[in-house]
C-alpha cells in the first residue's frame, strides 16, 4: 500500500518543492496538498494519512497550530508531523518538538534533508 503524505504551505511554489523532496526520497508515495492548517485537519480527519509535513508560518492555522490540534486527538495523535520552516531557531525547535513535532526542518527544505526525518 502507498504511504499518503500531507503536505501543508499557503505558497503553492513551497507545497511543490516539498511534493517533489518527498518524492525524491519516498519514490512510492502519494502525495495530498493543503493551503493552510484548517483545510489539513479536514484532510486528516478523513484519515488515511500517513504523515504530515507543514509550514509554520500561514494564515487561518499555522503549522504550531495544527501540530497541537493533532497531538490532542485520540484518532490522528499518532500521526508523525514534520514542521518546516525559514525561521528555526533553536527555540522554535525546542518548543515545536516538545509540542510533538517528529522533525523541524530548514526551508528551502532539502531532499536530503528531509530523507533523513522520513527515515526516522
Amino acid at each position: 500500500m502507498r504511504e499518503k503524505i500531507l503536505v501543508v504551505d499557503d505558497s503553492s511554489f513551497a507545497r511543490m518543492v516539498v511534493a517533489k523532496c518527498v518524492h525524491m526520497a519516498r519514490r512510492d508515495s502519494n502525495v495530498v496538498q493543503a493551503a493552510d492548517g484548517a483545510q489539513a485537519l479536514d484532510i486528516l480527519k478523513k484519515g488515511g494519512v500517513d504523515l504530515v509535513v507543514a509550514d509554520l508560518n500561514m494564515p487561518v492555522m499555522d503549522g504550531r497550530g495544527l501540530l497541537r490540534r493533532i497531538k490532542a486527538s485520540a484518532s490522528l495523535s499518532n500521526t508523525p508531523v514534520i514542521i518546516v520552516s525559514s525561521l528555526v531557531n533553536s527555540e522554535t525547535v525546542t518548543a515545536l518538538m516538545g509540542a510533538g513535532a517528529l522533525a523541524v526542518l530548514r526551508k528551502p527544505v532539502r531532499p536530503a534533508d528531509l530523507a533523513r526525518a522520513l527515515a526516522a
